[in-house]
């Protein structure tokens, strides 16, 4: 967990996250960290009050733009991927959930918590769990689609 504060909080560019549940604890840090850079995410299955401090008080850490993916209708469509990429720099992959628990069983061996500083890999960490997902809850379909031939 010490990692995880460390680099979220020497973050110069970005932060990019996403979780199958959150701490409140990680939300105030990458709030903290949103004061400097840009923190982009999503979680899915997260409480009622989570998903509050995820999205409704802007003003207070502009630089975080959050969505909450709900998962009572569907589970199984949910994102489950966790994901945590600092600066194109450092990616932090596995099962541990971004939730103090999740942490602290990763530092104790008992859940899966992977560094990552290959910047190939890292690209492909993004441009595969995180990008397609971000698109698809923050922008219209038809931002994104190739012009037809006659619209030139």
């Amino acid at each position: 967990m010490r990692t995880f504060f460390e680099v979220v909080s020497r973050a110069k560019y970005f932060v990019h996250f996403c979780s199958y549940g959150m701490s409140h604890q990680l939300i105030g840090a990458l709030k903290m960290a949103s004061m400097r850079v840009p923190v982009y995410g999503f979680a899915s299955n997260v409480e009622p009050s989570t998903r509050v401090e995820l999205t409704e008080y802007p003003t207070e850490a502009p630089g975080l733009i959050a969505k909450v993916i709900p998962t009572e209708q569907n589970i199984y469509d949910a994102p489950h991927q966790k994901l945590l990429i600092v600066d194109g720099l450092v990616a932090f992959k596995g099962s541990a959930n971004l939730t103090m628990a999740g942490l602290r069983r990763a530092d104790r061996g008992l859940d899966l918590s992977e560094t990552v500083t290959d910047y190939a890999e890292i690209t492909e960490l993004n441009n595969t769990l995180f990008a397609p997902i971000w698109r698809k809850i923050t922008a219209p379909e038809d931002v994104f689609s190739r012009p037809r031939i006659s619209d030139w």
